[in-house]
């Protein structure tokens, strides 16, 4: 009952949704080999990729709650478990798909004494998309746009 029911509410979805969609789960299950298997660095290129097209700043807002409506949905009906980094990886593909030039972001923060705390966010100019822990700050050890 339940597939069928994620079936219909599939087929709800508008067209340009549907087809964001299937392009995140066929990004989706490379970079989960990557991240999984290989070093950082051998995977670096995917994230250096610009987008074929620009879109207007007026529009960038829409693509952008795009892009992390469709993140939610593969979480949602996906398998693996999502660390930042994959999110945010994720996230910086699907928002190039769509013409949105965003740039990853890894930080470091104190969370106690002698200990680091590492995150992976997007960041579009100089506003953060995507940071799930708010209230930390973050330095910079590098971005790839």
């Amino acid at each position: 009952m339940s597939l069928l029911h994620s079936i219909k509410k599939y087929w709800k979805i508008p067209l340009t949704e549907k087809k964001l969609l299937l392009r995140g789960y066929f990004i989706l299950i490379p970079i989960v080999l990557l991240i999984k298997f290989f070093p950082f660095k051998y995977y670096t290129f995917l994230l250096k990729t610009k987008p074929n097209y620009l879109l207007p700043e007026e529009r960038i807002p829409m693509a952008v709650r795009l892009a992390r409506k469709t993140l939610g949905r593969i979480m949602l009906y996906s398998p693996f478990k999502f660390s930042c980094l994959l999110k945010s990886t994720l996230l910086k593909l699907l928002l190039n798909s769509l013409g949105v030039e965003s740039k990853l972001t890894l930080g470091l923060a104190k969370s106690a004494p002698m200990q680091l705390e590492a995150h992976a966010f997007i960041k579009i100019g100089n506003e953060t998309i995507f940071l799930q822990n708010k209230n930390n700050r973050y330095s910079e050890i590098a971005s790839f746009y």
